[in-house]
Parts: C-alpha cells; sequence; structure tokens
C-alpha cells in the first residue's frame, strides 16, 4: 500500500483506460446491432399479422389453450368435501364379495 499525500492523485495506466474503452467501444456497437435486430422482427411480425389476422388470433387462441393445460396440470387441485369423506370411510368391499355374501 502507498503512502500518498493530500494532493497526490491515483491516476489508471493508459492500457487500462484504452481497453475498457475499446470494450465500451465494442459493447455499445453489438447493443446497436440487437437492437436494429429486434426492430425488423417486430415489422416482420406486424406485417405477417396484418396479411394473416385470423391465424394469428388461431395461434394465439392454440397457445393460451396449450399454457392453460400445462398450468392446470402442474397446479394441485384441492380435494373436495366428498372426496376428503371418503378418504376418511375404511375401504368398501367390491360388488363380487357383496353378492358373494348373500348367496
Amino acid at each position: 500500500m502507498e503512502n500518498r499525500t493530500e494532493g497526490q492523485t491515483y491516476e489508471r495506466p493508459t492500457y487500462v483506460t484504452e481497453g475498457a474503452e475499446d470494450h465500451n467501444e465494442w459493447l455499445m456497437h453489438k447493443a446497436s446491432e440487437v437492437g436494429d435486430s429486434a426492430e425488423q422482427v417486430v415489422a416482420e411480425v406486424a406485417a405477417t399479422i396484418k396479411e394473416h389476422p385470423v391465424a394469428t388470433l388461431a395461434i394465439a387462441a392454440g397457445l393460451a389453450f396449450a399454457l392453460g393445460a400445462l398450468w392446470k396440470l402442474q397446479a394441485p387441485s384441492p380435494q373436495s368435501q366428498v372426496e376428503a369423506l371418503l378418504a376418511r370411510l375404511p375401504e368398501l368391499p367390491k360388488a363380487d364379495r357383496i353378492r358373494s355374501m348373500w348367496r
């Protein structure tokens, strides 16, 4: 650790700042490319929706149905009162066993 007097300031080496500036410029360039690509995709999707509105609605409805079905499969349904009562009852004999008891 260096001892500095009050008037001294720390300056980063130029290779550190130049490398960071180059990296920052590269990141900005890539972000601009991604933004341009996203705008192009949005424009293509909007054109497709305008050309085929019925197909778009059908696809949206199908996706909504599929997502709802997946959600319903994952969410456990609460036990009804009848199911709760049946779970507390002892196991009932089968119909064949009841018939054999009455013969």
